[in-house]
């Protein structure tokens, strides 16, 4: 059987290059790299594009699993993650002052860092690839 690679796109804004990729290392990173130490993801990484379309994306994050069984593992790991530090931000007050470490939840800060407007639908699986981007995978609350 062929691995299924899956991937999310993202429209980040100008300047906030590395804030998304901070985003990544503190979200996605530790739930993908506890997944590929248990079989699960079988690869991951981040791309940035060589060639830009106005109003496409610039950054991908893509993992490549066995089977749909690993997608859903992926997902679900994912979503409680997610669900974890939006919960850690909302006990630790949601609002900081200018210029303070952030305690907003991954939403809020990816909604910073990219342009959720220029996300791509998703859409039926391609010759064994799933396309998704961050919003629609993990709505309501995202990463």
């Amino acid at each position: 059987m062929q691995p299924l690679t899956f991937w999310y796109e993202f429209a980040v804004n100008p300047g906030k290059e590395a804030q998304f990729l901070e985003q990544v290392r503190t979200v996605g990173a530790p739930v993908r790299d506890k997944l590929m130490a248990d079989g699960v993801i079988l690869a991951w990484g981040v791309d940035v594009p060589l060639m830009h379309m106005p109003g496409g994306h610039t950054h991908e994050i893509w993992y490549a699993v066995a089977d749909w069984a690993g997608v859903e593992k992926v997902d679900t790991a994912l979503r409680a993650q997610i669900a974890k530090l939006e919960d850690e931000a909302t006990k630790a007050g949601v609002t900081a002052k200018k210029g303070a470490t952030s305690t907003e939840g991954p939403t809020a800060r990816m909604m910073e860092i990219s342009d959720v407007s220029k996300r791509r639908g998703p859409g039926p699986p391609q010759s064994g690839r799933a396309g998704s981007n961050y919003r629609a995978l993990h709505e309501p609350r995202g990463c």
